[in-house]
C-alpha cells in the first residue's frame, strides 16, 4: 500500500521538509459563518482593548482587556466571574501573569485562557483554543490563536484576517 502526499508548492530552504504543503492538502475544518462574521466584524471595530495571558482582565481602574478568544466569549455572552488576585486557586493556575489584579473566568467550566468548550462546539470549531495548522513557526510547528495573540503579538486586524481566510 502507498501514501500519497500532496504535491509541494515550493523547494525554499527555509522549508524543514523541503517544501510547503498546499492549505487544501489538510483543510482546516470551517466555523459558522455567522459567528465568524460577528466576531471578526468585532475584533476590527475597535471597541474592544487587546490584553494577553487570559480571555478577559481587569486593571485596578476596572479598564478591561481581552484576548482575541475572550472577545468571542463576550460578543456571545458566556456567563462569567471575576477572579479576584486575592481569590483561591489564583495561582494554582498561573496568577496575575498580565500584571492585571483580576481575570474572569468564563462559563461553567471557568475558563480563563481558552474558549468554554460549549463555546467552541456552538461555533463549530474544533478547540477550544483553535490551531491553524496553515501557519508555521520558525520550527515548523502549527499555531494556535492563543500563541499569534499572546506570544507573536498579532494585532486584532491581524487575527481577524486569519480568522476569515482559515477558519
Amino acid at each position: 500500500m502507498t501514501t500519497e502526499t500532496p504535491t509541494r508548492v515550493c523547494s525554499c530552504d527555509a522549508c524543514v521538509d523541503g517544501g510547503h504543503y498546499p492549505s487544501y492538502a489538510y483543510p482546516t475544518p470551517r466555523m459558522n459563518r455567522v459567528v465568524k462574521a460577528m466576531w471578526t466584524k468585532s475584533l476590527r471595530d475597535g471597541d474592544f482593548d487587546q490584553g494577553t495571558f487570559y480571555l478577559t482582565s481587569r486593571d485596578a481602574d476596572g479598564h478591561e482587556k481581552h484576548c482575541c478568544l475572550g472577545v468571542l466569549c463576550v460578543i456571545a455572552d458566556v456567563p462569567r466571574t471575576l477572579k479576584e488576585v486575592n481569590d483561591p486557586g489564583w495561582d494554582a493556575d498561573g496568577g496575575g501573569g498580565d500584571g492585571a489584579p483580576a481575570r474572569y473566568a468564563y462559563g461553567i467550566e471557568g475558563s480563563t485562557g481558552t474558549l468554554p468548550s460549549s463555546l467552541a462546539h456552538d461555533a463549530d470549531l474544533q478547540s477550544p483554543n483553535p490551531n491553524i495548522p496553515e501557519l508555521r513557526d520558525r520550527a515548523n510547528l502549527s499555531m494556535d490563536l492563543t500563541t499569534l495573540n499572546d506570544s507573536e503579538e498579532f494585532t486584532f486586524d491581524q487575527i481577524a484576517d486569519i480568522i476569515d481566510y482559515f477558519l
